[in-house]
């Protein structure tokens, strides 16, 4: 995909012939990030980083959300381990962190934030699975390589801090409703065998990685709008 950031005037310009997707593209990178120079851009060493990564995440987010009916379970898990890598990248970009993490957002859908990162950390850390419902880990295979009270551990081994909750998103596009449910872990604290599926069964696990990490991107760059989804809690 060509540049779509060079100067205004081409901004301008191209905004006619830009498709639809990469339209979106250009409306997420044209928002109101807290890190746009003066004239509105960003700067122009982000420039490449932020086409290349949006691009990409828009087509991953279309592919779980919109999926091809022969799709196999492997390459629907192929697809969010891909979109939990692209959004990782952007979420560490420092103004996109620094914006999400300040104070002054204030956003329902963090809540998920433990969850999402311990999912994200199993995914990346452990890539040993070929589908969603493989996905198994314990205690002792969750430390052996690190100390406890890291990320995954902190998570499944505070069972006040668990969520266990239907959740509904709204996509803004369409005004469909989408729902799921997470369901605590159970054992994690004994070293029992603890499956992903038990905490959220695949769609439920598309619908919230999807949701949450396009619910934070809009958040950081639209100045705490949600142009896509909202979520409504329970």
């Amino acid at each position: 995909m060509a540049e779509l950031f060079r100067s205004q005037s081409m901004i301008n310009r191209r905004k006619n012939f830009l498709t639809k997707s990469n339209k979106q593209v250009l409306n997420m990178v044209e928002a109101k990030y807290p890190y746009r120079q003066e004239n509105g851009l960003p700067e122009p060493q982000q420039i490449e980083f932020l086409n290349l990564a949006f691009t990409r995440y828009l087509h991953l987010r279309h592919a779980l959300k919109n999926p091809n009916p022969s799709n196999t379970q492997e390459q629907k898990f192929y697809y969010i381990k891909e979109l939990i890598s692209v959004y990782n990248e952007l979420e560490m970009f420092p103004n996109i962190k620094s914006s999400l993490f300040s104070k002054h957002v204030d956003n329902p859908i963090l809540r998920f934030g433990p969850l999402f990162k311990a999912i994200r950390n199993l995914v990346s850390h452990f890539p040993f699975f070929y589908s969603w419902d493989e996905v198994k880990f314990n205690r002792e295979l969750v430390t052996c390589m690190k100390p406890k009270n890291l990320t995954i551990d902190r998570y499944f081994a505070n069972e006040k801090g668990y969520l266990e909750l239907p959740f509904r998103f709204v996509d803004q596009s369409t005004g469909r409703q989408i729902e799921g449910e997470i369901f605590a872990p159970k054992g994690y604290n004994n070293n029992d065998t603890v499956y992903l599926k038990d905490i959220l069964c695949l769609q439920d696990a598309i619908t919230l990685i999807v949701g949450y990490s396009h619910m934070v991107l809009s958040t950081c760059m639209i100045e705490n709008h949600l142009e896509i989804f909202e979520v409504k809690g329970e």
